[in-house]
């Protein structure tokens, strides 16, 4: 039997509500009639709107339909074709469990001065008086690590122990939720006003939209609504719950402030935290994890989900009270590379330039799992970060995490092409012939014979005879982006790099200081199932024989309707080689963005660079479409390493500077 289903769909995004719907007619939760076209074009605005906020929508831990025929790869280090297959949870997962695994074993790197590793740790007691707090509780403030650095006669590392005090409130009950409460203006009322905190249990999948007898099934959320002041902190955990939470902080207004799936890697318990700046209402909502996105399409519509959502009992902590945070003064050099780790206690780590500017910070997490063996960067502990100092100057290390002691430890090195361990200039060798390549350290099958660039000529409507002109383009937009660029608009005037495709001598692969982007084949001949992806993250670049891959089946594409396909943006009046030139090396040098240090920034913004996401707006974000949407015209865009916020999807919050990472990998040899 089907029914009438009124729906806008206001999806939620960060900065407003989105309509993307009209009504549509579908079956009930209990038939399993495919959806309408009217159906997956809201369903997937769902999608895109959890993407966008920073959940992930792929199912969790489950294989992929294609999963037998090709590897899905860690979306971190990738340029996937889609983010709607990305199981974010389960490579952070495993990513920490690596970053476990080589902090019990690394041996430092002897890279210049990196060589202090080794050396006695400075240590560091917080002075902040546990009898009162905020002392050292802004950047103004913050405590001055001294003797820690890069500079003569300086510490490389320093442990630093302290406590965050902690703003005790007396927990009440929390309110028993009267069904239903599945949007704004239903939420149940908190009772905190100001400050205060609640703690009890709820259960979704018991309202009239959940899935228990006489529901409707189509996904069951709660609200709850609290007053705050600003200065305090917002604080919504699940941890304890039998079921996977996700949860969110709404204004009133419908727009999410924030957003969390899982505190840690590896669970399903969530943790979200807000820093409240203007006081007023706000509304926290606890769903169930959901392919379909997690949140409701229209916060103001309890019935808006799509029957997807994790169901069961969880456990609620809400909290607003007034927090401390401590800061710690590092005087760092213009290209020092630092690596903190919070070993216990802390949960929070953030990096602050000398010009307020909140950069680098993480909470929970740690990918320092994908940093090669080669990096002397601490890995594992509650979360770890990197950093590269754009100027000398007094950066802040800020530290917080719930009440009680923590341990931090904190590390410097000059980057790592700088030192007595590079003997000569990086070079980047472009590989544009195919053949046999061993896809081993891309997480691929092994050894694959792969396709050369010229295979691919005739789907892009070139000639046979074009060939030695699109590779000369290749290279030549490769230095643009890796060496002009950098040169010109970078901190670091000492930039020494070259990009190749001529391997032979010094310049072939396997000789020291040469790494290598192999551009060609398919995703069925490599095994990986991506556009392109790099063997390591490398902040400092300490690594340098690393590889990256370039697939070009999906950018030659015949399907004109996929984004992804170069041909969706060929027109007559297009100048097609040079198109096509550039869009490959944006994307190649998006993979040696990674493997020189850089993560992924948010390609959802305004701001295009070429270390945004892949999956979506690739025209725009790497190809460098301009306005008109043709590519290869006058109005196309010079894509650049600039600084942008850090993906949503990825676990890093803050803005990263890929100029300036990008810049400093490459520093010319001394002496």
């Amino acid at each position: 039997m089907s029914k009438r289903i009124v729906r806008r769909v206001l999806v939620p995004v960060l900065g407003g509500l989105l309509v993307v719907g009209a009504a549509f007619s579908g079956p009930t939760a209990s038939q399993a009639a495919p959806p309408t076209a009217s159906q997956a074009e809201q369903l997937r605005a769902a999608q895109d709107a959890a993407l966008r906020a920073g959940l992930q929508v792929a199912p969790k831990g489950l294989p992929s339909a294609r999963r037998s025929a090709t590897v899905d790869p860690d979306p971190a280090l990738s340029t996937l074709p889609s983010l709607q297959r990305a199981d974010y949870s389960g490579w952070r997962t495993r990513d920490a469990a690596q970053a476990e695994a080589r902090a019990g074993s690394r041996a430092q790197a002897r890279v210049g001065r990196t060589g202090r590793a080794s050396a006695k740790v400075l240590d560091h007691p917080e002075t902040e008086p546990a009898s009162r707090p905020g002392s050292n509780d802004t950047r103004a403030t913050a405590e001055k690590v001294g003797a820690f650095g890069t500079g003569k006669g300086d510490r490389a590392l320093v442990a630093i122990t302290g406590a965050i005090s902690g703003y005790e409130v007396a927990a009440r009950a929390l309110p028993t939720v009267q069904e239903d409460d599945g949007q704004l203006s239903l939420a149940t009322p908190t009772g905190i006003r100001g400050t205060g905190r609640v703690r009890g249990t709820g259960v979704l999948g018991d309202g009239p939209h959940g899935t228990e007898p006489g529901a409707d099934g189509n996904n069951d959320y709660d609200f709850y609504s609290l007053a705050a002041s600003a200065g305090e902190r917002i604080t919504i955990s699940t941890a304890g719950s039998e079921v996977d939470t996700v949860v969110a902080l709404y204004d009133p207004y419908g727009t999410v402030l924030a957003v969390n799936d899982e505190a840690v890697a590896g669970t399903t318990d969530s943790l979200l935290t807000y820093a409240v700046t203007k006081p007023g209402t706000y509304y926290a909502l606890v769903a169930g994890f959901a392919p379909s996105g997690g949140l409701p399409p229209d916060p103001e519509d309890s019935g808006s989900g799509f029957g997807d959502a994790s169901t069961g009992r969880y456990a609620l902590d809400i909290s607003a009270v007034k927090v401390d945070t401590d800061y710690y003064r590092l005087d760092l050099a213009a290209g020092d590379v630092i690596g903190a780790t919070a070993t216990s206690g802390a949960t929070t780590l953030r990096v602050v330039r000398p010009d307020g500017t909140a950069m680098v910070g993480a909470s929970g997490s740690d990918l320092s799992g994908l940093y090669p063996e080669e990096s002397p960067l601490p890995r594992g502990g509650n979360v770890s970060i990197a950093y590269v100092a754009e100027r000398a100057g007094a950066y802040a290390l800020q530290v917080d995490g719930p009440p009680g002691t923590y341990a931090v430890r904190v590390e410097a090195y000059r980057p790592g092409t700088e030192g007595r361990g590079a003997t000569r200039t990086q070079t980047i060798l472009l590989d544009l012939d195919g053949g046999t390549v061993d896809t081993t350290d891309l997480g691929g099958p092994g050894e694959r014979r792969l396709s050369p660039l010229r295979d691919f000529l005739p789907a892009w409507g070139l000639k046979a005879s074009q060939e030695k002109a699109l590779r000369d383009r290749v290279v030549a937009a490769m230095k643009v982006n890796l060496r002009r660029d950098l040169a010109a608009r970078g901190l670091n005037k000492r930039l020494a790099l070259d990009v190749t495709t001529k391997a032979t001598g010094s310049t072939a692969w396997g000789r020291p200081d040469v790494s290598r982007v192999v551009i060609g084949g398919t995703t069925a001949e490599a095994g990986i199932d991506t556009i392109g992806i790099s063997s390591t993250i490398d902040p400092g670049n300490y690594s340098h024989t690393d590889t990256a891959l370039v697939l070009l089946d999906t950018l030659a594409s015949p399907d004109t309707d996929n984004e992804a396909s170069l041909n969706h943006y060929l027109r007559p009046g297009s100048d097609r080689l040079d198109f096509v030139a550039q869009a490959i090396a944006n994307v190649a040098s998006h993979e040696v963005g990674h493997y020189i240090g850089n993560f992924h920034t948010d390609g959802q913004d305004s701001t295009h660079t070429l270390m945004d996401e892949g999956g979506s707006n690739f025209g725009a974000n790497l190809y460098g479409v301009g306005r008109d949407g043709v590519g290869g015209t006058r109005d196309d865009e010079d894509v650049r390493f600039r600084t942008d916020a850090y993906s949503r999807l990825e676990t890093y919050s803050g803005q990263e500077n890929t100029l300036n990472v990008s810049a400093w990998a490459f520093v010319r040899p001394q002496g």
